[in-house]
Order: C-alpha cells, then structure tokens, then sequence
C-alpha cells in the first residue's frame, strides 16, 4: 500500500512527508514548504497505493518508517521536560552527522528508510580480495619478477585532519600480454605515510630513494596540491618524475582528450574518465595486489568513493566524508605512469 506518514505544518498546514533531506533542520525535522518545525506526532498515515475495489489478489499493507519521524529522535515532538529534550536533541544530531558522513545511499536507506540507487560503487570487498595473493609486501626488489616497465604513483597529504589525507606511494610493475589490448599491473611496493609534511618530514626523500631502489623508470605526482613536493621529487629523481592533475570533464562533450600533456609541466588527467578506466580493468582482472590482510587499509579507500551526480547532471566520483582515499589515487597516478610508459593511450568515452 505504501504507506507514508503526513505530518501537517503548523506553519502553513501543508502536508510534509519525512522522505529526503531538505526535511532536515538543525533542531528537527522542517516543513519543506515554509520550513517550520513539525511535531511528528501530529501526523496521519496516507496509502500512496489504493486498491481497486474489484481486485482480487493479496492485498498488503506496507509502512514507510524513517528515524526522522520517530518522536525520540525529535525535540519537538517530546513533553516539556528537560531531561527528554536533551536526549531527543543528542539523537537529532547523530543524524545530521550521518547526513555529513555517511554516503547517499546509506544515508537514504538506514536514516531516510528510502531505497536508493546512487552511492553505487563499482567493485566491492570481496571482489577486491580476489585479486589478492599470497606474497606479502616488503621494501626489497631483489626477488620480484621481471617485467616490461615499473611505474609509481604519488598522492601527497593535502594538511587534512588527522587519518583524512595522507602521502602515498605506490609502484606497479606492468606487463604487456602478448595478443591483450590491456596492460597487467602487480603491486611491487606501497607504502601510506603518515600525517607528516611531506617535505619537513622526510617523505619525499624517502619517496625519491624507493623510487630508485625498485627501479621506477616513470612516477607522477599529484599536482593538486603538491607542486612543492613533486618539486623536490624531480629534483631528486629528474626526467623519471613528473606531475598529473585531475580536471573534472564540464558536460557530456568535450573535445580534450582523457590524458593529455599540457606543454608545459604536467599531464592532465579527466578525473571520472580515469577512474572509471582503472575500475573496469581492475574488475577484470588486470591488476593484482598483496596478501589481503596487508591490503585492508588499502581497501578501505578504495571503497570510500562513490558515485554521485553534480548539480549540472554530470556522473562524478565523490569520497564519504571524513574518509580517506589517497592510496586508490596514487594507484590511478601509477596506473596513468604505465599507460604513459607502455603507449597505451587510447581511453573510450564509455567504460563497461
């Protein structure tokens, strides 16, 4: 029957159903009309679906029930006392920080009780530990196999808080099956640094020194916010060091190419273009990582992105809020590198 909770304004006496997020207000749920405050015990159950009086099948009722219209969860709509007030408001405010951190579709299904398509990502837990093996991975290359060309990938802190943005490094080995369009990536190394300044704290040193220890022949720097640090890395490492940025595609066409040198000091790179690319050859098999017990953090970043739609109705990539997801960007970073050093650059508008 779909069955849904109106709850009439006092403002205006228009009907409000709790069903998406303009209904959030900073002290409870708002009319999305006037945007008055609403006491959702004053409210009335609606059938959004009316049986025919001739039919004849099963016929059942069904409730949509969200944590926005539970009355302990809301300030106005508790007696007048203190003690009840505050509870209602501590609960209030856990679901506006799930609004800030928990992704759409989590949001809409386990605060919103709605169904919801966006939030989608394109590969999960369990398809990432497939492409897990045994080894375990060590800062030695003396034992690795040979390969056509070593690349890396750099994703540098951006000052964020604590655990939300940190250097990465990440060194693919690539091969190039014999009669296969698509390249084979193998993780030699990676390492997540911690929340020290790249330069202040020794990272890019150590960055520059793996480099050299494992070979790299290219890595790329993110050149979103470290122009500095990919500095000293080119400093240190020359012609095997350059930066890529990501730039966000504007609308359905353009005539810019995926990737792209600019002419002058990096590559240029279409965001959702790439990780889409690098999404779709993963899921089929072309990259393969550490033991799984060591890949975990790893994972974890990789699963914070999720599908989004902008306001001009663009797809775009987004991470959950407050997560990191620096060690899937320096993989792209390096997956780019192998792609550059192997001339495979041929990326089609539509990745399946």
């Amino acid at each position: 029957s779909q069955t849904v909770w109106a709850i009439r304004c006092p403002g205006c006496s228009k009907f409000s159903v709790l069903d998406n997020v303009k209904c959030l207000g900073l002290r409870g749920p708002i009319c999305v009309s006037c945007g008055h405050y609403l006491d959702v015990r004053q409210g009335i159950w609606v059938d959004g679906v009316k049986y025919p009086d001739e039919y004849l099948g099963q016929r059942i009722k069904g409730f949509h029930v969200s944590k926005l219209m539970l009355p302990a969860n809301v300030p106005a709509s508790m007696p007048n006392n203190e003690r009840a007030q505050k509870i209602a408001l501590r609960r209030w405010r856990d679901i506006l920080t799930e609004h800030q951190t928990f992704i759409p579709s989590k949001f809409a299904n386990e605060d919103l009780g709605m169904s919801d398509s966006l939030g989608a990502r394109l590969v999960t837990r369990d398809e990432l530990k497939t492409f897990c093996t045994d080894r375990v991975i060590t800062r030695d290359p003396h034992s690795l196999p040979a390969c056509d060309a070593i690349v890396a990938g750099v994703d540098w802190s951006g000052g964020g808080s604590m655990g939300k943005s940190r250097t990465v490094l990440w060194i693919w080995g690539v091969n190039r099956p014999a009669g296969s369009p698509s390249l084979r990536f193998h993780t030699r190394y990676f390492k997540v640094f911690p929340d020290d300044h790249p330069i202040t704290g020794g990272i890019v040193d150590e960055i520059a020194a793996t480099c050299v220890l494992f070979g790299v022949h290219l890595v790329l720097g993110d050149a979103g916010g470290g122009a500095l640090a990919n500095s000293y890395l080119t400093t240190a490492l020359g012609s095997r060091a350059h930066q890529v940025q990501y730039e966000q595609t504007i609308g359905k066409q353009t005539k810019k190419p995926a990737l792209y040198y600019n002419g002058r000091d990096r590559y240029m790179a279409a965001r959702t273009k790439m990780i889409d690319h690098f999404f779709a050859q993963l899921k089929n098999g072309c990259m393969r990582f550490g033991n799984a017990e060591q890949m975990e953090p790893v994972f974890d970043d990789m699963l914070s992105l999720y599908e989004d739609e902008s306001k001009t109705g663009q797809r775009v990539w987004r991470k959950a809020a407050g997560t990191p997801d620096d060690a899937l960007h320096a993989q792209v970073f390096g997956w780019i590198a192998g792609n550059i050093v192997l001339g495979n650059l041929t990326f089609a508008d539509d990745v399946t």
